[in-house]
């Protein structure tokens, strides 16, 4: 053991509280949280253990890097790594080395592995990356310096390449024009966009370039760094436990935790608490924090876990990510579920299954009432905006958006048809392309966000008056899909 692991092992060691019976436990939990790709969590749960004892600090390195490399934080987990000595650890480094492209570096700690059977496999796996097809950036770039697009082409983005072209020398050849006829504010403008296209376009066939190269690494990394940082020499095994002290005031304190928004924390006191003794109510809590931390997709799944004691915290969480199919399904579960389905059914304006779900009531006709909402229709607002640009903007009262739609494709418009009056047909007809139709497709997108907007204000304003007419089972939902 180097004397710098001894020192990190003595400081840690120094602000040790926990005792010995403890640290058991712990690694237990910790190997668990790895085998469930929490990382992030079985680090924490790692380097706790690395302050409590100095019992098998190597392994604890070990796991610490290899949870890095699961995350991708290479240069974290040579750190941690490199202080070992041992086939797992020289292997792990080799593939955090080949993944930071140190291929030089890869090669000599694969090198450094004793055991002659797993030095074969990496050898032959680790030749493939030497003859990758790479291409090269500054022959993209040099390309596109010669002839617009071509460098784009190189990289495998031919449409591109053609577009790039069509707009660099397009621009170029109006800019000219426009100087021949001493009309020099479009030629300037015009010859500013060319350049800007033209020094784009080297730019971005290098990138088209880096990013084509990304995807022949990546290809042949990922099979190979599964393969070989799940295999038997590199495996972490999780240790069963045989013995449980547990305090209930770890309730306490993640109840605390969780009081004071530290979800993050919560959440490994959480599982802590449902590893040593299951109970639904902590993973109900595990799927509160992940849901108050904006990560519903773990909070469904917690939720589901923890039972009927979650079911409206399920439908809640299933209808703030706009799975509705999925919070109907949990309403099959519940009592009255029917009504349940029939607020589903309002939010999808859905409101003819949704009237079906309800008694007569003043409830069920405030529902009806949705019907003859004044919803502006999409098809209309297109409509218009394809006859009169901005006019669809107006049809929904959007006055100021309408004007600068009419306004800019008025413009445009105005320049394309005196190009091609006076002949200019290359300049009318970029014109059209280049400005034109972006405002006059534009303004269609416009009114159709325009008529969305509208009609989501509308039918929000009479949620909020179906509200307070709502059946006591759905007054939950409503308080947490809000």
């Amino acid at each position: 053991m180097n004397y710098m692991l001894f020192g990190l092992m003595l400081f840690l060691q120094v602000q040790a509280k926990a005792d010995t019976a403890g640290t058991v436990h712990t690694i237990g939990f910790a190997d668990w949280l790895y085998e469930t790709q929490d990382y992030n969590s079985a680090i924490t749960e790692y380097k706790a253990l690395l302050r409590c004892s100095s019992n098998d600090t190597l392994s604890l390195f070990r796991k610490i890097g290899k949870s890095y490399l699961s995350l991708e934080e290479n240069n974290l987990a040579y750190k941690c790594l490199s202080r070992l000595t041992d086939d797992t650890a020289y292997t792990l480094i080799g593939i955090s080395s080949l993944k930071e492209d140190d291929i030089e570096s890869a090669e000599q700690w694969f090198m450094k592995v004793e055991d002659e059977s797993l030095s074969l496999k990496l050898q032959a796996e680790y030749s493939k990356f030497l003859n990758l097809s790479y291409k090269s950036p500054a022959t993209a770039g040099f390309l596109s310096a010669i002839v617009p697009g071509l460098g784009r082409a190189y990289a495998g983005r031919t449409g591109d390449g053609i577009f790039s072209f069509i707009l660099t020398i397009g621009s170029a050849a109006v800019s000219y024009r426009y100087f021949q006829t001493k009309d020099f504010i479009p030629a300037t403008i015009f010859g500013g966009l060319g350049l800007s296209f033209y020094f784009g376009n080297i730019y971005g066939s290098k990138e088209s370039v880096k990013l084509y190269n990304e995807k022949v690494f990546e290809k042949e990394f990922y099979p190979f760094k599964q393969r070989f940082i799940n295999s038997p020499k590199t495996q972490i095994s999780v240790k069963e436990d045989t013995s449980i002290q547990w305090a209930s005031s770890r309730k306490a304190f993640a109840d605390t935790l969780f009081n004071e928004g530290k979800y993050d924390n919560a959440i490994l006191e959480y599982k802590r608490l449902n590893f040593f003794a299951p109970d639904s109510h902590s993973q109900y809590r595990i799927g509160q924090c992940y849901e108050k931390a904006g990560d519903l997709k773990n909070a469904v799944r917690y939720y589901e876990k923890a039972g009927s004691c979650a079911y409206y915290d399920l439908i809640g969480a299933h209808l703030k990510s706009g799975d509705y199919s999925s919070a109907r399904f949990v309403c099959d579960d519940l009592i009255n579920g029917k009504e349940l389905r029939g607020w589903i059914y309002i939010l999808e304006d859905n409101y003819d299954d949704a009237s079906e779900c309800f008694e007569d009531s003043e409830f069920k006709q405030k529902t009806n009432q949705f019907k003859l909402l004044p919803y502006k229709s999409e098809d209309k607002a297109v409509l218009l905006s394809t006859f009169i640009p901005g006019s669809g903007e107006f049809y929904t009262h959007n006055f100021k958006n309408g004007l600068l739609t009419l306004l800019f494709n008025g413009i445009t418009g105005v320049l394309a048809v005196k190009s091609f009056h006076e002949h200019r047909y290359l300049d009318g007809t970029l014109i059209t392309m280049l400005l034109w139709n972006r405002f006059y497709e534009g303004g269609m997108k416009n009114a159709l966000t325009s008529v969305t907007k509208y009609n989501e204000i509308l039918k929000q304003k009479h949620l909020k008056e179906l509200e307070k007419y709502a059946p006591e089972i759905i007054k939950p939902i409503i308080v947490n899909h809000n």
